[in-house]
């Protein structure tokens, strides 16, 4: 069957052409933006590292008696962080799969082919990530939704900018659905009638005390819990087509001549999210963020104190995966076993110290190397070779 055979030499071809982006090619800004994100997802994972945060017991965690210090701390969680920073991220997904189709179309290499791959290696490395490290894993998600944004590349940006408002609005009208279908499904995996303050000391006790294979178990439940809210991540998606209609529209290639507008960005990121979505500010909050930064990037000054932050938006992956590996490590019971047992002010204080670390290792690490070392691995799987 010669035709099979040849078209699968051709989807060889074109993948072993298509090149990573380079650093040239490469918007200092959207790093800057990325890298700036990072600290904010540690920002809000570090309490879910250190407490059960999956089901009803999440809410538990939140009614854990502070002191005054924990207190202030938490408050400044939930206002400036829970739910402020995964919007930015999603968008920041969109935008990086327009960057790429445009790239792919200029080299006419078989973009589908190549961007499927990229997502089956994402998909890989975020179940071994939730299975084997944090179950409260972003990178399975990103890639299930990555493939049901495939289809919107050869839509209008009309189109492609009413789908981003549909399924940004859809959740807060069905999300009550998604409620009782996740109190039901907590209640199939636990067994209906099961304490929920039990289960909350007994995740505390397998984390902080348990063996390998008790916190897998755990994990593993969490894991599939997670994945299980298949309404809220239509809002991802709307959120990564938000970020293709930017890329689209040539945002940040033509950054100069959005900024000359008379209404500036910062008004132009406010009033589109106000548009899309007027009862979320945690979504205005996190593009006031992304104004903020852009405006702050094009001052000289700025620019030479944000570029660090670059170097951990280029090693994105790898970060937000050393968070995972370092938050684990300091409260499951392989580790310090601290879990349960470090309040939201220490939680806060590690996120400093362990970003602190991120950023300077970041910019070492890229005057030596091309990529971070996840970032190699996920391109090496993505084209089917090795890059130095």
């Amino acid at each position: 069957m010669p035709e099979p055979t040849l078209a699968r030499a051709e989807d060889r071809n074109s993948i072993s052409t298509a090149q990573p982006t380079t650093a040239q090619e490469r918007i200092e800004v959207i790093d800057v933006l990325r890298g700036f994100t990072i600290f904010g997802i540690l920002l809000v994972n570090m309490p879910l590292y250190g407490w059960p945060s999956w089901g009803p017991m999440r809410a538990i965690r939140a009614q854990q008696a502070y002191g005054p210090v924990d207190d202030a701390a938490s408050w400044f969680l939930w206002l400036f962080a829970e739910d402020k920073f995964y919007p930015l991220l999603s968008f920041l997904f969109g935008l990086g799969f327009s960057i790429q189709l445009g790239r792919m179309a200029a080299s006419a290499a078989d973009f589908l082919s190549v961007y499927r791959r990229r997502l089956m290696a994402l998909l890989l490395i975020g179940l071994v990530h939730g299975l084997l490290v944090w179950p409260g894993d972003i990178l399975t998600t990103y890639a299930l939704m990555g493939f049901l944004l495939l289809p919107f590349r050869a839509c209008s940006q009309k189109a492609i900018l009413a789908f981003a408002i549909i399924f940004l609005l859809l959740p807060i009208v069905v999300f009550p659905i998604q409620v009782d279908a996740h109190r039901r499904l907590f209640s199939y995996i636990v067994a209906s009638d099961a304490d929920y303050k039990a289960l909350f000391n007994e995740a505390v006790r397998v984390f902080s005390h348990g063996t390998f294979a008790e916190i897998t178990l755990e994990r593993a439940r969490a894991f599939s819990f997670n994945l299980s809210g298949p309404i809220s991540m239509l809002q991802i998606l709307g959120l990564f087509l938000f970020g293709l209609y930017a890329g689209l529209r040539g945002f940040f290639q033509n950054l100069q001549s959005y900024l000359s507008l008379p209404q500036g960005i910062g008004q132009y990121f406010n009033a589109l999210a106000s548009e899309m979505l007027e009862t979320a500010g945690s979504l205005a909050l996190s593009f006031f963020y992304a104004s903020a930064i852009i405006l702050l990037a094009q001052r000289p000054v700025w620019k030479t104190r944000l570029a660090p932050l670059a170097a951990v938006g280029r090693t994105a992956l790898s970060n937000y995966l050393f968070q995972s590996l370092i938050g684990t490590t300091i409260f499951y019971s392989y580790g310090l076993g601290l879990f349960g047992r470090v309040g939201p002010a220490w939680g806060l204080a590690l996120t400093i110290a362990i970003y602190s670390i991120q950023v300077p290792l970041s910019v070492c690490w890229l005057r030596h190397f091309r990529f971070g070392p996840m970032e190699w691995v996920w391109r090496s799987l993505t084209y089917g070779r090795q890059f130095g």
